[in-house]
């Protein structure tokens, strides 16, 4: 009779904590938050939008490389053109 209770004590308080923890990092909540991320797809969601992220950082360092390759163009002509002047002035 004891043993029953007890798996049935058990079996309540994992069914409770596998429901109060948090599955969606799997950088926390352990085991039972392991299982709960993978059963309910947080974790495939949590990937999904990691990898949404991911291409949109991608595509704004993309952007910002190209800036910054035509303003170190600009820069380079006006410091040719000043590099002139200054001959220039000789």
């Amino acid at each position: 009779m004891f043993k029953q209770s007890a798996m049935g004590l058990f079996a309540s308080v994992m069914l409770t904590a596998c429901g109060s923890v948090d599955g969606s990092d799997p950088r926390t909540g352990g085991f039972l938050g392991g299982i709960k991320g993978i059963q309910s797809g947080s974790y495939d969601a949590r990937i999904t939008a990691l990898e949404a992220e991911l291409a949109r950082l991608e595509r704004r360092n993309a952007t910002d490389t190209a800036e910054l390759r035509r303003i170190n163009a600009r820069k380079a002509t006006i410091q040719a053109e000043l590099n002139q002047l200054r001959r220039d002035d000789r």
